[in-house]
């Protein structure tokens, strides 16, 4: 994720096996001139083929759940995610409902455009 997410600098897979992953990320957030640096450690739930649950374990924020969702479409897939997260007294200085409008977007761009790379 490194080479595509923008905010993304490492990340580390710990723990993996058919149907979960333990994953470390490190990165840097920027809200607009504020940049402070993350490290995260999620558990990846994989219910095959339709949904991905991921909980912070441990990392810089308080607390960080998703939930994403596929479901066939048309021709194509819809992708549902829900994202809860509870920021640290650091993060909650700069973080608004704004800055997340923008960062979400922008991190599933280039996850969509990598998927797209991929397919080719």
């Amino acid at each position: 994720m490194a080479q595509w997410v923008p905010n993304v600098r490492e990340t580390i897979v710990l723990r993996r096996d058919a149907s979960s992953a333990t994953i470390e990320q490190h990165g840097v957030a920027r809200y607009g001139a504020v940049s402070l640096p993350y490290a995260t450690e999620r558990r990846m739930e994989l219910d095959k083929p339709v949904a991905i649950r991921s909980a912070q374990v441990r990392g810089s924020l308080r607390r960080v759940e998703s939930l994403m969702t596929l479901e066939s479409e048309g021709s194509g897939t819809r992708l549902t995610y829900h994202l809860e997260i509870v920021p640290s007294a650091v993060a909650s200085v700069a973080m608004s409902a704004g800055h997340l409008e923008r960062e979400i977007p922008e991190q599933f761009n280039a996850i969509i455009a990598e998927m797209v790379r991929r397919a080719r």
